[in-house]
């Protein structure tokens, strides 16, 4: 994985994991009063370099999209840092799943993306629209395609290892104890508004956002 951290001027920080094919420059205008914000993508492999992590007093942690996955992961494996308040943004740790996640035509399609014009119709997705598209492109992340691609690849190889058939059931659920807040976009064009999610102890569901 990689990290950057957008800003640095607190003893208190947002780690973000955003979602498959992105990286810091869409998120370079987010600021939170208070907190410094820290973004992580690529998911190729999972280990974080990241030491200044142990700099910050409290840690709050938000996956969205496919970073849920890496989001779980790490606060699973982090027991020790001061982690306050964690959240699953439009996404869940079975993304390939037709009722728990990405329904799995269109991410076997997502796949199959190789190209910039290909990634950019996907960028289009992400931000909701040719419209919303127009006000992302100055922010819009430089990944190269078949890097992309691998990033992906090796997403769905780790899901083999937990995962069902998309017909079946999941061999796990998603792990509600890690998570204070789980949010689904209602109008969200990669995550369904109508994947199922089990109970959590602070659900907000059908929550709209741009």
């Amino acid at each position: 994985m990689k990290s950057h951290i957008l800003y640095r001027n607190n003893n208190r920080v947002i780690l973000l994991f955003a979602g498959w094919a992105m990286d810091s420059r869409a998120f370079a205008s987010v600021r939170v009063p208070g907190y410094d914000v820290a973004i992580v993508w690529d998911y190729t492999n999972l280990t974080l370099e990241a030491d200044w992590i142990a700099d910050y007093q409290e840690i709050i942690v938000a996956g969205w999209s496919m970073g849920v996955l890496a989001a779980e992961r790490f606060i699973a494996d982090n027991p020790q840092l001061p982690i306050t308040k964690t959240i699953a943004v439009a996404g869940t740790p079975t993304p390939r799943h037709d009722s728990e996640g990405i329904p799995c035509a269109t991410y076997d399609a997502t796949l199959l993306i190789n190209s910039a014009p290909l990634l950019m119709k996907f960028y289009r997705r992400v931000a909701g629209g040719a419209e919303a598209m127009k006000r992302l492109l100055p922010e819009l992340p430089q990944r190269d395609p078949a890097e992309a691609q691998a990033e992906l690849q090796a997403i769905t190889a780790r899901l083999d290892d937990f995962t069902a058939d998309c017909e079946g059931e999941s061999k796990r659920r998603f792990n509600h104890s890690l998570f204070d807040e789980i949010i689904i976009g209602g109008h969200d064009l990669i995550f369904p508004p109508t994947i199922r999610v089990l109970p959590c102890r602070t659900c907000k569901k059908g929550v709209k956002f741009p």
